[in-house]
């Protein structure tokens, strides 16, 4: 899996940057003692920001940042892969901000209160004798 991680993340650098290449990989343990992917991809001064776009847009259940190895003077877009619950937490935190998904919930809790309303009168004819 970490394989696959890295060549997806390269090939979104590279489609960028053809120059762009896979700096470090560390497995780390992250948020709540969770483990987390680190993959950190070398690319020019020059489209760093643009790489750093590119890999958000396409990994949106992780964390992109920039950062700069003074050493050999190059920029290094920092991805970091959440496991486990972190990941479940942020696909969630992810559907709720789209506008059709709060629709739906919107649509979903109507009809609950209407169906609860519907039952309701539903038991209260019943008593009644109607």
């Amino acid at each position: 899996m970490a394989r696959a991680l890295c060549q997806r993340v390269l090939k979104i650098a590279q489609s960028v940057d053809e120059n762009a290449k896979i700096g470090t990989i560390t497995k780390a343990a992250g948020l709540g003692g969770e483990n987390a992917r680190l993959v950190r991809i070398q690319c020019d001064s020059s489209t760093h920001k643009s790489v750093m776009s590119r890999l958000r847009d396409a990994l949106p259940l992780s964390s992109v940042s920039l950062v700069e190895n003074v050493v050999e003077g190059t920029f290094e877009a920092q991805v970091i892969f959440p496991e486990g619950a972190t990941r479940r937490q942020l696909a969630t935190l992810n559907v709720e901000r789209r506008s059709w998904a709060r629709c739906l919930k919107f649509a979903t809790e109507l009809f609950t209160i209407a169906g609860v309303g519907v039952a309701s009168l539903a038991i209260l004819a019943r008593g009644l004798g109607i």
